[in-house]
């Protein structure tokens, strides 16, 4: 898999985020133009860059390492494996949605359209009545290409299909065994099961049987993800 190069988000105050102590691994995004779009601005940091100037928003996670991912996974239900997560690409944001709206005094489906005119897609979807409900991962936006451009669409990838989607289309994965004994000796191993036995929580072994899934979490797991400075992103 190429290596991830991720810019810090500097534009957040301490205010902006659910904690005290806001963990340095959480600020990072993508800035990179995706798909079809022309606008060298439509990018996750730049769009919101933009937003943060507009309404500032309340936010509990951004990038997550692919250790993150699976630890999440572990723990929850309905969060994607590393290597299948937005977050592991820094286009995707979780936000505090009770204290966000609460600061602008707006209402959810205000809160959801705004970040759709930014470019940032609903975890669940765009609606075609405009009114979006509470529920499962509604904090959760994905920035992936034009799909957030584009909110009128009635194909709009639901259920967080559409970052899933993105990193298919868009992120190439090393899947030739040259490249997978590479990977894997820079972790110690020599083959995929030890990688995964020894790797990889318990759930992601037992969820984890089909090999095309174990070498994209392998990808995802040896990747190299720096800043803009050539630092590596904190885990």
């Amino acid at each position: 898999m190429q290596d991830l190069v991720l810019r810090k988000v500097d534009f957040t105050e301490p205010t902006d985020w659910i904690y005290k102590s806001v963990p340095s691994r959480l600020c990072y995004l993508r800035d990179i133009v995706e798909g079809n779009v022309q606008d060298q601005t439509f990018t996750p940091w730049q769009r919101l860059k933009a937003i943060q100037e507009y309404m500032p928003l309340v936010y509990s996670d951004m990038y997550r390492s692919p250790i993150g991912s699976a630890k999440a996974y572990e723990e929850k239900t309905g969060v994607q494996k590393p290597g299948y997560s937005g977050h592991n690409f820094g286009c995707s944001i979780d936000t505090a949605v009770d204290a966000t709206i609460k600061r602008h005094g707006i209402t959810y489906d205000k809160f959801v359209q705004t970040l759709i005119a930014f470019g940032w897609t609903p975890y669940q979807g765009v609606t075609k009545d405009g009114h979006y409900k509470r529920g499962k991962e509604d904090w959760h936006f994905n920035f992936v290409g034009d799909y957030g451009y584009r909110p009128w669409l009635p194909d709009s990838p639901a259920g967080g299909q559409q970052a899933i989607a993105w990193i298919k289309d868009n992120i190439k994965f090393s899947e030739d065994q040259q490249s997978i004994n590479a990977m894997l000796s820079r972790l110690g191993y020599t083959t995929l099961t030890q990688f995964k036995v020894n790797h990889l929580p318990a759930k992601l072994q037992s969820h984890s049987n089909n090999e095309e899934v174990v070498i994209r979490m392998l990808n995802i797991y040896t990747a190299k993800i720096t800043d803009t400075d050539g630092n590596e992103v904190p885990g």
